[in-house]
């Protein structure tokens, strides 16, 4: 009898994708957030902990160091960081020419995991040499993403 691993399965790849969307859908809605980024101390986002510290060093040191707060609130100095929030929640990143480099710089700071320096050199190239493009809310955007089978392989 051959049992599946959940790594290789159909099901787990769809149900992570899925867990993650009805993640993104609460955090929209508010429901079950726990954490308040304050980004450059005027942008409030409201998120889930377990999400952020599952995606950046930085999130998960800074919330071990305020485990026994219901709802802490971490202020972010760095421009970027929606992108970056966006991909914790959808494992898509859009950049834009406008926001590539603050975007680059917070991802540093954080410590994002799962960010290929590679994804960022081929999207930098692209935005120099005016490469391919998609239209995303009527203006130019790159997207880098990472398939669920390159993240199943990764963490394997």
């Amino acid at each position: 009898l051959s049992i599946p691993t959940l790594k290789k399965n159909k099901y787990y790849r769809n149900n992570s994708r899925s867990s993650l969307s009805i993640l993104e859908e609460q955090r929209r809605r508010g429901i079950l957030c726990d954490v308040t980024v304050v980004v450059e101390g005027r942008v409030e986002i409201r998120a889930h902990r377990a999400v952020l510290a599952a995606s950046s060093r930085y999130f998960l040191q800074a919330l071990l160091g305020r485990a026994g707060e219901a709802e802490p609130i971490i202020s972010l100095p760095e421009k970027g960081f929606g992108p970056l929030l966006q991909f914790a929640y959808t494992a898509k990143l859009v950049l834009s020419r406008e926001n590539i480099g603050e975007v680059i710089r917070c991802a540093e700071v954080l410590g994002v995991h799962n960010l290929e320096d590679s994804c960022f050199r081929f999207l930098q190239a692209q935005l120099q040499n005016d490469g391919e493009q998609h239209i995303t809310n009527g203006r130019a955007a790159w997207r880098c993403h990472r398939s669920a089978d390159t993240a199943d392989n990764e963490s394997a």
